[in-house]
């Protein structure tokens, strides 16, 4: 296969700041997490809120999930453990903004609504972290959307080309942000917590489906398992919008 076909060539996983080493793969989170607690004051701002309030609560959440994020990338899950951590990370984040909507005595669905800006935008900084990084690559494919990365990545196999999956994940994460910004901005809606929770996890699965073997958790025995969630997840998510559609007529 040919390396020069490939439309991404990255031969390093770090940068230097003001003189120091700093794995991109730590640095892209830290940047997310200020731009989500941006994005909330914004959302804040639009829908009449404490925007102070918004920015710091998010602020928080964003800083505690870049410093997860470096904290993972160094310990040794099973494999079956990682097929969790993702979703079980999501669930806990809405759980804690309800807790704290309780604690402070602010509109649920609003504060609710907040995290759900947060876990669809912080997952684009995070793929374009694995991006960088080389650590969680696409399968073996050497047409045009393919990323080659060189020895100084994290990459297991480097020189070789990989389908480009977390460049298309962290698009199709910034897709459903920008969904649920647009719509949430006109009218929050009780339905659109758990519909965009089933879409962000059926584009996470889908995007492990589609990486190499090694980096799919849910490939087990020859069987592509991460594949058969991801679409139960968006079937679901599909039945989720009809029934909603369907209430809205009966209305």
């Amino acid at each position: 296969m040919n390396e020069s076909v490939s439309l991404f060539n990255i031969g390093f996983s770090e940068i230097l700041i003001f003189g120091r080493s700093a794995s991109i793969y730590a640095v892209l989170p830290v940047i997310g997490a200020v731009v989500i607690s941006l994005m909330g004051a914004i959302f804040a701002k639009l829908k009449k809120r404490d925007v102070n309030f918004a920015f710091r609560l998010n602020l928080l959440f964003g800083m505690g999930l870049a410093l997860s994020m470096l904290y993972n990338k160094y310990l040794v899950f099973d494999r079956v453990i990682l097929c969790f951590v993702f979703p079980l990370g999501l669930a806990l984040i809405y759980f804690c903004y309800w807790v704290v909507a309780l604690i402070f005595k602010k509109d649920i669905l609003y504060i609710l609504t907040q995290a759900n800006l947060v876990v669809m935008l912080f997952p684009v900084f995070t793929q374009m972290g694995c991006f960088h990084a080389g650590c969680c690559y696409g399968k073996p494919y050497d047409g045009i959307f393919s990323v080659t990365y060189g020895a100084g990545s994290d990459c297991s196999c480097p020189n070789t080309p990989f389908f480009a999956i977390r460049i298309l994940e962290a698009l199709a994460f910034l897709i459903l942000f920008i969904l649920v910004f647009v719509f949430s901005k006109k009218h929050m809606k009780k339905i659109y917590i758990p519909l965009f929770a089933l879409l962000n996890f059926a584009v996470y699965y889908g995007g492990m489906a589609l990486g190499a073997n090694e980096c799919n958790f849910l490939y087990s025995g020859g069987k592509n398992y991460a594949a058969f969630v991801s679409v139960v997840l968006l079937a679901m998510a599909v039945a989720l919008i009809i029934i909603s559609i369907r209430k809205e007529k009966i209305k």
